[in-house]
């Protein structure tokens, strides 16, 4: 495997990422905020990042525009239409801020998209740099079993905090698992094992080779 490194220019990466994105079947508006929160992850260390593209995770098949279904007070109701999760996030946060503005809390769900959502981690700061605690969590697909099973029944359900906090807020951003699915695909891609403890088999016993 080439282990070699390029160096680039944040903004010259901003513009390859969107240019990417765009080539994927993105508009040019989804594919800025695409960018962002992958960039966001990339940036932090988290597996949620670029990888994301190659995994082809980020790719929408929307039936419509995103639709606010229902603002009751503090709650609010999003339609994704199948659109970008990510894309539905930023609107879901944004959402939050205005009206917690108003009411003093706020609690926003999302439904009926058709992507990742990245790193919860974005939205959640997001939330903090308006001034908010912002608390982010997500369902994922069946990919962990039980204590003592072997069939998967669990999501890793990420559960994202940001507290405001000075010049930059306090983000707490977690997989309720042992680790994260893409932590995982990561490790494969790059052709290395994962820590003892993470996961195991199909017959149950302790894996460390994440294919």
């Amino acid at each position: 495997m080439n282990n070699a490194t390029v160096e680039i220019q944040l903004s010259e990466l901003q513009d390859l990422v969107c240019q990417a994105l765009v080539g994927l079947g993105l508009s040019p508006d989804d594919a800025k905020i695409v960018q962002e929160v992958l960039l966001y992850a990339e940036m932090s260390g988290s597996s949620q990042g670029l990888q994301k593209i190659l995994e082809r995770t980020v790719v929408p098949r929307p039936t419509g525009p995103i639709e606010i279904v229902s603002r009751n007070g503090a709650a609010v109701r999003i339609n994704g239409n199948q659109n970008s999760g990510m894309a539905v996030c930023v609107k879901a946060a944004d959402e939050a801020i205005e009206r917690a503005e108003q009411s003093g809390i706020a609690i926003v769900t999302t439904h009926n998209t058709s992507t990742s959502t990245g790193a919860i981690g974005y939205y959640a700061e997001r939330m903090a740099k308006a001034g908010m605690i912002g608390v982010v969590m997500a369902g994922s697909g069946k990919v962990m079993a039980p204590a003592g099973g072997i069939d998967p029944v669990f999501g890793t359900n990420p559960i994202a905090v940001a507290v405001p906090a000075g010049d930059e807020p306090v983000v707490l951003d977690m997989a309720t698992s042992g680790t994260a699915l893409f932590e995982v695909i990561r490790a494969a891609r790059h052709g290395r094992m994962i820590a003892p403890g993470l996961a195991i088999n199909s017959a149950g016993d302790p894996a460390i080779d994440p294919d």
